[in-house]
């Protein structure tokens, strides 16, 4: 089976176009697209509105390091990436808290102790799509959104944070 994605004409879609698509895709979220994109090429991040396109699931550092089993960006990430199939993670603050970016509805039934979602017109400090390692403590994609649209499975990250708060309460990290 061939894993290189196609449009519908059969031609090949390469990394840095839907990458592109995904920058273009978030950018729908912002109060002004002009000055986001601006601050994109300028700044570390720009700010984007909740709940119109997606929302974000806050988690704590401390929660998602013992998830890991680890408090090293480049584990940490991978252990993101599998453990929440591919969905976008947005690593801030210097790594104090992770965003797992989930679709605009969670928020209405959102739960799950140990994380907060983020509520509908909350502005979310999002870095260039490019950004994709941890440098300088800069904002940067812990989980690169793969293509627009693409985002977690809330029931993926309820698993998360509560594997994280067991192994907490356990004294396991």
């Amino acid at each position: 089976m061939n894993s290189t994605p196609t449009n519908n004409l059969g031609q090949v879609t390469t990394g840095a176009e839907r990458l592109r698509a995904a920058g273009h895709w978030l950018l729908a979220a912002a109060p002004d697209m002009n000055q986001s994109r601006w601050e994109w090429g300028e700044n570390d991040v720009t700010f984007l509105r909740c709940g119109g396109l997606f929302t974000a699931i806050s988690i704590r550092r401390g929660l998602v390091h013992a998830a890991a089993g680890s408090a090293s960006p480049r584990l940490v990430d991978g252990f993101l990436e599998e453990t929440l199939e591919g969905g976008p993670v947005i690593a801030a603050h210097d790594l104090v808290l992770y965003y797992a970016l989930v679709p605009a509805t969670t928020a209405r039934r959102w739960s799950q102790p140990g994380a907060e979602c983020l509520p509908p017109r909350q502005l979310l400090a999002v870095p260039p799509v490019d950004r994709t390692t941890y440098e300088n403590q800069q904002a940067y994609w812990s989980v690169p959104m793969d293509s627009a649209a693409t985002l977690c499975e809330p029931v993926l990250v309820e698993r998360l944070v509560r594997t994280g708060l067991a192994l907490l309460a356990e004294g396991g990290y």
